[in-house]
């Protein structure tokens, strides 16, 4: 029996558990190369505080090729918004080099005009930018602001 070949990205519900005659063939690995800048300046920043992050100038990782979407965050949001580069292409024949420009975020700080009841009980206030307002999506009866994976 010639063995049955399972593509990286692809599932089968016909394997049996125990199975002999079943390859898994995975996608090569590409290498991102990445670092933080500030949006102002320009300048590098340290990674330790940001989701990826490590303490060198730039940094690497090996995952499987094709289309990836990128995001940023801070470990403790707060000072920088999160980034999004989307559709960055892996290739496993040489590295992709990127730049994520962290840009400031803002603080607001909310107070109710004087004689005004306190903000009602299990409710919530967002300031969201006009340019991510698209990108928003709040499930009410999970109580969720941001889309879950399926």
């Amino acid at each position: 029996m010639s063995p049955r070949s399972i593509e990286s990205g692809q599932n089968s519900t016909t394997v049996r558990a125990g199975a002999d005659d079943v390859d898994f063939v995975l996608a090569p690995a590409g290498t991102l190369r990445f670092r933080f800048l500030e949006a102002r300046t320009g300048s590098p920043l340290a990674a330790a505080g940001f989701y990826p992050g490590w303490k060198r100038p730039w940094y690497e990782v090996h995952i499987p090729t094709g289309l990836v979407d990128l995001r940023a965050t801070e470990a403790s949001p707060g000072t920088y918004r999160p980034t999004l580069l989307d559709g960055v292409r892996l290739d496993a024949s040489e590295p992709q080099q990127v730049e994520l420009v962290m840009a400031a975020a803002c603080v607001a700080r909310l107070r109710l005009a004087p004689g005004q009841p306190p903000f009602p009980e299990g409710h919530m206030l967002f300031l969201i930018e006009a340019d991510l307002w698209d990108t928003v999506h709040y499930d009410p009866e999970e109580r969720v602001l941001g889309r879950r994976l399926r």
